[in-house]
């Protein structure tokens, strides 16, 4: 995955598309691509629902925001 303004905007759009909250995993499961940004992505969705831009469902699972 790209720098980290692509990797914001990627994880957003996913969860933006979701109908459902998806897991770190179920995200991760929209990417192909393998390295140090999956180690980040807790980080960067915490990061989303710090923004508002994403909300936490159940405690373990994420859903996007409008907006």
């Amino acid at each position: 995955m790209a720098h980290l303004p692509a990797q914001v905007a990627a994880l957003t759009a996913v969860l933006a598309q979701s109908a459902t909250a998806l897991s770190l995993d179920g995200i991760a499961a929209h990417f192909s691509g393998r390295g140090a940004w999956k180690r980040r992505l807790a980080q960067i969705v915490d990061t989303l629902v710090a923004l508002g831009r994403a909300r936490v469902v159940g405690g373990t699972t994420y859903l996007g925001t409008q907006g």
